[in-house]
């Protein structure tokens, strides 16, 4: 009988190459497809020739700021409901609110928190991170 599950595909964003390779080994490891991006304003065409199930990405990027960026991917249909775990040491100005359906964790972070909240996004799809809304 053949698997016709697929494997959950995860799109991670940053700006530090070495972190990006270092994460990725870690989700692939656990048997997730992994796309990176090192640029904040390819997010988008990245995430539309990829499909993610779920996108992690920093929150202080080299010249932009992740939650601007993923309220702006909010905006193409096929983005609005993906979910969205913020990765950051950044703990945030009180005006700067993520958008719906996001969470936030904070670096340095394990392996086994990374891949508890990415599973937590999968398994309640679209609904994360409600509470600070």
């Amino acid at each position: 009988m053949m698997n016709t599950s697929r494997a959950s595909r995860v799109l991670l964003v940053d700006d530090d190459s070495r972190y990006l390779e270092l994460v990725e080994m870690m989700l692939e490891g656990e048997d997730y497809v992994v796309q990176t991006e090192c640029e904040g304003d390819r997010l988008r065409e990245q995430a539309l020739r990829f499909h993610p199930d779920v996108i992690v990405m920093d929150i202080m990027l080299q010249h932009q700021n992740g939650i601007d960026l993923a309220v702006q991917l909010r905006r193409t249909e096929e983005f609005e409901d993906v979910p969205i775990i913020f990765v950051s040491a950044w703990t945030g100005r009180a005006e700067q609110k993520p958008p719906r359906n996001s969470m936030r964790m904070f670096k340095p972070f394990s392996q086994t928190e990374l891949v508890s909240a990415i599973n937590t996004a999968l398994r309640t799809g679209r609904e994360i991170g409600d509470e600070h809304e």
